[in-house]
């Protein structure tokens, strides 16, 4: 593995693993909160996600779409655990199948070719982000948060 490339996925991983802690210590009230001025603790993941899927389908190379339910068919809690664990794993595969050419990948990002791997560390800033709104329904709910440690 690339050693630059083994940095980056680790990293991804330990990102992604922290979001997954996030929602499987949710309860199903704070995953169905409706917070009217912002993202849901739903919402917020089905974006993370869609994110992620968008920029892997701009790949050259990447020819299998991959879908998430939207927001008007009901899923609940443990069915969105079920969904960040499949695209966790569809993520990961995919990484792998670039890792050599990691360096090299450019996707279009508002019609500019843009390197891979600036658009990985967008999405690992996006996924904390995304975090870090989930964080405030944790403190609406008066609940402790999962190690951050993984």
């Amino acid at each position: 593995m690339c050693k630059v490339f083994d940095i980056y996925y680790k990293q991804w991983l330990r990102t992604r693993k922290r979001t997954i802690s996030y929602l499987e210590c949710a309860t199903d009230e704070m995953v169905e909160l409706d917070l009217k001025d912002q993202y849901s603790f739903k919402e917020q993941i089905l974006h993370i996600l869609n994110w992620e899927i968008e920029m892997f389908q701009r790949v050259k190379g990447i020819n299998d779409p991959l879908t998430i339910p939207s927001l008007e068919n009901p899923i609940n809690r443990m069915q969105l655990v079920d969904i960040i664990h499949s695209v966790t794993n569809r993520t990961r595969d995919r990484l792998l199948f670039l890792q050599d050419d990691f360096l090299d990948i450019e996707i279009p990002i508002d019609g500019a070719p843009t390197p891979f791997f600036e658009v990985l560390l967008d999405l690992l800033d996006h996924e904390a982000h995304h975090r870090g709104q989930i964080i405030y329904i944790f403190k609406l709910f008066n609940r402790a948060l999962p190690n951050y440690e993984i």
